[in-house]
């Protein structure tokens, strides 16, 4: 049954007080209608913007993730690049529509596709995950729509540094690229490094339709023995990334991971399973480092990753100065711990002998 339903079947059972039950039926009514793009509109759709479409991921609701959804619409307002929010909690929907908005494009939503692809996910990748559904979602809504080439982001917890304008030329710069070397797939380096190049991972993930069959390739592996037979079994949550690694090492497919020297980029929750600060690094002198790590903890081994020799590097002038202070003014809340220092300062220290004086007085 779902909430929607129990709700109503618990106030025809007088279980929900009258004030609240109006409440939520007012606030239903009144709030505003989400649009869910139908999956299969080939011949309708109509791409606004030029650049590939975005298919921003989104389904937690921890206070950083609106703001990496809001900093990824900001980079799709720069882009005019049309985008879909992928999310399949109807409420976090609503949640979104009223915190977070885009200056060029209406928001739209699309579900995670599960019985087309339940073959696939549940007798290639072993396990029914909801990940794995919602990376292939982009991939199936893309190839019904006609869509050649898109960005698939994580845009619930992850976030480049970089003012949207910045941001938007390192990934325009990534797109280029792969158009112009022949290049199916090509993310991130959030894994290739730390991982030693034994995975390609996806997180933010330009991809290309035109020349890979990438359902045939996937209906071809007709079960999960092509893992369990080359990986360690505890890696299945990460089953999906694997395999679009593997089709590459089988020459199905070629998948290459970037990175843009100098610039910031923050994983949001690493710290519930990996170590506190894990999620925090930058590209650096053929270094990924991980300052946190490298600093407070002052372990270089575990801080200072070098960068995989496969993974290709872009260098955009970025300055360091200028990823910390976006990350400042838009991640942390630095301008509010300025004004309290500057408040602090501005006050004539209270000492005990005055708070004495003062209460004697009385």
């Amino acid at each position: 049954m779902t909430s929607i339903k129990k709700f109503f079947a618990n106030v025809v059972c007088g279980l929900v007080p009258r004030k609240e039950w109006r409440h939520k039926i007012r606030t239903a009514l009144t709030r505003e209608k989400i649009y869910y793009s139908p999956l299969n509109n080939f011949g309708n759709y109509v791409r606004e913007g030029s650049n590939p479409v975005f298919y921003l991921k989104m389904n937690q609701s921890a206070q950083y993730s609106f703001l990496c959804l809001q900093h990824w619409i900001n980079i799709t307002d720069v882009l005019d690049a049309d985008f879909w929010i992928i999310c399949d909690k109807e409420e976090l929907a609503h949640e979104i529509l009223n915190r977070i908005q885009s200056q060029k494009r209406k928001i739209k939503f699309l579900r995670s596709v599960k019985k087309p692809l339940r073959n696939i996910v549940k007798n290639v990748l072993s396990r029914d995950c909801n990940i794995a559904y919602s990376h292939l979602t982009t991939f199936y809504h893309a190839k019904q729509n006609g869509i050649e080439n898109f960005w698939n982001i994580d845009a619930d917890d992850t976030m480049l540094l970089a003012e949207p304008s910045v941001a938007a030329k390192m990934l325009t710069e990534a797109q280029n690229y792969a158009n112009k070397n022949s290049v199916d797939i090509f993310s991130l380096d959030m894994h290739r490094s730390r991982t030693k190049k034994q995975y390609w991972t996806f997180g933010i993930t330009y991809t290309k339709m035109q020349m890979v069959d990438y359902f045939g390739i996937l209906e071809s592996y007709q079960n999960s023995d092509w893992f369990y037979n080359n990986f360690h079994p505890r890696l299945d949550a990460y089953v999906i990334d694997i395999l679009f690694g593997f089709m590459d090492n089988n020459g199905q497919l070629k998948a290459k991971t970037f990175y843009v020297e100098n610039s910031h980029f923050i994983h949001f929750g690493q710290e519930l399973t990996c170590i506190a600060g894990h999620g925090v690094y930058y590209w650096k002198n053929n270094s990924l480092v991980l300052p946190i790590i490298s600093e407070i903890y002052r372990d270089k081994k575990l801080g200072i990753i070098p960068i995989a020799d496969d993974c290709v590097k872009f260098d955009l002038n970025i300055k360091e100065d200028d990823c910390l202070k976006f990350a400042k003014s838009y991640v942390t809340n630095f301008s509010a711990w300025l004004e309290r220092l500057e408040y602090y300062e501005s006050r004539t220290p209270y000492t005990f002998n005055q708070a004495r004086r003062n209460i004697h007085a009385k």
